[in-house]
Formats: C-alpha cells, structure tokens, sequence
C-alpha cells in the first residue's frame, strides 16, 4: 500500500504484504521501472508507512503491536536508523504527519481519549492545547497555521477549522456552513486561508471551497433528482440500558414514517466489535430506509468513538451485556410513535452477524427476521484464522484463549446453539472468506432446513466483506424482499398465533 512519492518523484514508499494490520516490509519502488527495494522487514510485528518530510530524508512508519498498541517511529531513508518517537505499552498512535520539521499525530496516552501531540528535536515530545477537550477523532494540519479537528460533541460528530493565534490560542474559521454538517476538510499545504470542505445533512454530500472568507459550492454528488424531503433524517438518543449504560443510537427516519403509518424498525449491528456507527449518509441506508423500515443504528458497548472505557466495556462478555444492549435499543424504537411495535428486524455483519445470531438464539422471541452477513458463528474457527499478530487482542476481548479452552469457545459459538433458532433467518456468505468459513453458514443453514426453520441462503464471489458493488446491491436488495415478505405476511402470523393461544393446540 503505498504512503508517499519522494520529493522528486522518482521513488514511491510503500507498506508491502499488507492487509488490514499491516504489512511486513517498508520497501520504496522505482516509478519509473517498479524495481522494489527493501527498507524495512519484520516478522515480529506489522508495519505502516505514512508521512514523508520536504527533505525526503524520513519517513513516519508505524509499528502495529495489536489493536490496543501502536508504536511511531521515524525511518532515515540515508542509513536505515529508526527513532522511536512513541513507544509505550497500551498507547495507540493515529494519523502521523509533518508539518515543516514538526511530526504531529493523536495518541490515547494517559487518558481515556485521543489528543493532539507534536514532536520536533528541540522540544521532544509534548501535548497540543486545543480548543476543544473532546476526544478527537482526526485531524489535519499545514505549516501555516490552519488546524482541522473532527471530534463528537455528545452524540453528533463534528469537524472544525481553526487558525493559530499565538503560541497556544486558537480562532474558529467560519465556513459556511453548521460543524455538524461538516464530514470532512481538507487544507491547501501552502495557503493560510483556503480549504476544500465536504458537507453533507443526510443527502448525498456537496463539496464547496473556502477561500478568503467566503464560500463556494464547487460539486453537488446528489444525482438523484429526488426532492429534499425524499431523503431520510436521523435523530439522535441516548438510550438507557438494562444496567444504565447509556447507548449512543441513530435513526435513520423516512420522511413518510409518521403516527398514522408507523414502520417497521430495523436494527442494524456493526462488525468490529471496535467499530462504530455514525449519523452520515449512506446510499445503502437510505435504500432500506426508501423501502419502508425506520432504520435504528446502536453504538453498544464495546464500539470505538465513545472513549476507551465504553470500548472495553465488553471485554470477556461476548454475546452478554451487548446482546441486551440490543434488546434495550429495540424497546426504545418501539415505543416511538413513527415505528411499529412489530414486526421487528435486526441485521448485522461480520461481529454484528455474531450479535445477530446471539440475540435469536438467546432471544427467541425478540425479533421476527434476522439477517446475517459473514457472521462469526464459530469463536474457535475465527480465532485460527486470524494472524497471529492480531490474537493476542482477540483474546483480550474475549477474555480467554480458544486454542486453551476449546469448550468454552464452543459454547459462546451461535453455530453450536443453532437447535434454538426458530426466528426467519437469510444469510449471505462470501466463498472466499478465511475468517468465516463458508463450511459454517452452510452447516448452519443445514441444520434449519433439517427443523423446516425459514431459512434463505446466498453466496457471493466474495471474501470477508463484500467488495464489489453488485453484490452490495444484490443483497440489499434481497434483504429488501426476504423483509418486506415478512412485514407483508405478519399480521396473518399474528393472527395464527392468536389462535393457537386461545385453543392450546399448535398449528
């Protein structure tokens, strides 16, 4: 994955036999004939090339330990020495960059959130004041004064921009537009007072330049040709949990949902589980917001963005307290005018299919449909296929190791419980995923069939994640249906229901 071109372009640096935690190699790569040189190798740890300075004589590389551990150094191209700027147990190191001789980046060090830090050889390492306490979330930065800050005023995230005054004083940049509907800026390396910025208030985003002052819109995405009012707005709750735990929740509402013609909810659970959700737009969520359900998105415990003490909340209680998060979640929407008491639906993927899977298989009667996407249904099959860089997190979270304790990842496994699935269930797998097996869902799926358990069963020239965009769309689609379906058919399941209450006898 390459990071950065040197400063007369003739070498691309680059992160080789890279996946998601890294890669095992810095090499730099002739532009001109790809002959690849290697600057860096590691088998003990993954790696990550990011800034390069103007000098082209160093290069920011990062060091990846495990999900709660990143280590920044910096690379001298002339010799190969590597200065470790951060290096300390349980600190994570995010988004490293120059500005001029300076190194700045976000690290979560002594404190429950991320702040800003810069390094330079007079000063060393030292903290950054800033306008804001909040935990920050991404930053950018040029040498001449400007300073963009995403971070999350409660529920609602936010980006911002601001100019140096002073050694530590600060002055918010007026851009036109509200923080909150701000996603993204992005600032001119040699200019004081022109930015690029990204909004966006539920439709599709619009991109407007900031110069002088003023702002002017420069691209519009949405293509749609739909009036304002047909896209779906979110609102923001905290939800109070079964123990008090607030939960950070998003709806997605269609416009059409009202008191008179409540919908039906679906509650959508991320993967992760370090994940999280935000109120942003999504041309997905709109489709299924568009197809008629009000869409509900949790942060439950566990999820990143809320600070670390909520991330670690479910450590050592996979398929517990989260799963009851849900449950809580679910009431709440309910309870709400514009959405139906039921049906009810709950999708998720990767670790939110594993929430999927748990919650019907402890929740019988929680949800009406579920819909699973590569979910995890085997913790001992999931954990093998992991890198071994990345186990030691995994067995942080889970509080135990599979490979010690085979039976007890056999009994948190929804793949072992599934004699207690009786909720409609589809699912959609990817043939080439090496986390998830296919042989798992496909078991799984077998095993309902055998109870005549609705069940509807979809793969996909996919690994673990879909990539392509016709298969996102195939899905989603037939998620639509298999949903719509049941909301169509509920009320006569309702009724046969009733029956079978009032007479004892079972259908």
């Amino acid at each position: 994955i390459p990071c950065a071109f040197s400063p007369d372009g003739a070498l691309i640096y680059a992160a080789r036999g890279h996946h998601i935690w890294g890669g095992t190699r810095i090499v730099a790569i002739s532009s001109s004939t790809g002959e690849a040189r290697t600057l860096l190798a590691t088998d003990r740890a993954r790696l990550f090339c990011h800034d390069i300075s103007e000098d082209g004589r160093r290069l920011l590389i990062e060091r990846y330990v495990d999900n709660g551990e990143r280590h920044l150094g910096m690379l001298d191209l002339r010799n190969g020495a590597i200065a470790w700027l951060l290096r300390e147990p349980g600190v994570q190191v995010k988004q490293p960059q120059f500005v001029g001789e300076t190194v700045s980046f976000l690290a979560n060090r002594g404190e429950d959130r991320f702040r800003l830090w810069s390094w330079d050889r007079p000063s060393g390492l030292r903290p950054v004041d800033l306008p804001v306490e909040e935990d920050i979330a991404g930053f950018q930065q040029n040498d001449k004064g400007l300073l963009a800050l995403a971070y999350r005023n409660g529920l609602r995230p936010v980006t911002a921009l601001y100019r140096r005054r002073g050694e530590d004083a600060w002055e918010a940049v007026p851009l036109g537009a509200e923080p909150e509907e701000v996603r993204t800026i992005a600032l001119a390396k040699e200019s004081a007072d022109r930015a690029a910025i990204l909004t966006e208030d539920g439709r599709p985003p619009r991109l407007s330049i900031s110069e002088r002052g003023k702002t002017r819109l420069l691209l519009d995405t949405d293509e749609s040709g739909l009036p304002e009012g047909a896209f779906a707005r979110y609102h923001s709750h905290w939800v109070k949990s079964f123990d008090g735990t607030e939960v950070p929740t998003y709806l997605l509402i269609p416009a059409f949902a009202t008191a008179e013609r409540p919908l039906p909810m679906l509650l959508w659970v991320h993967g992760g589980p370090d994940e999280h959700q935000d109120p942003v737009y999504a041309s997905g969520l709109q489709r299924l917001a568009n197809a008629g359900f009000v869409v509900v998105l949790p942060n439950v415990r566990g999820s990143s963005g809320f600070g670390k003490a909520f991330q670690d909340m479910d450590n050592g209680d996979w398929g517990g307290a989260h799963v009851r998060d849900l449950l809580a979640v679910a009431e709440f929407a309910a309870g709400l005018d514009f959405v139906a008491d039921r049906p009810r639906f709950i999708g998720g993927d990767s670790f939110g299919g594993f929430s999927v899977l748990s919650a019907i298989i402890q929740y019988p009667s929680a949800f009406d449909g579920a819909v699973d996407l590569f979910g995890i249904s085997d913790i001992g099959s999931f954990f093998r296929g992991l890198p071994d860089q990345v186990r030691p997190q995994f067995i942080r979270e889970l509080g135990f190791d599979p490979a010690q304790e085979p039976a007890r990842a056999k009994a948190m496994s929804p793949r072992h419980h599934v004699d207690r699935i009786v909720t409609p269930l589809q699912i959609h797998q990817g043939i080439h995923d090496s986390r998830v097996p296919m042989e798992q869902s496909r078991m799984l799926v077998e095993s309902l069939r055998k109870r005549a358990i609705p069940v509807e069963y979809f793969e996909y020239d996919e690994g673990h994640g879909f990539t392509y965009l016709e298969n996102r769309v195939l899905y989603r689609e037939r998620m639509i249906r298999f949903l719509s379906a049941l909301t169509d058919a509920y009320p006569k399941l309702q009724s046969a229901e009733n029956v079978t209450t009032a007479t004892g006898a079972r259908p």
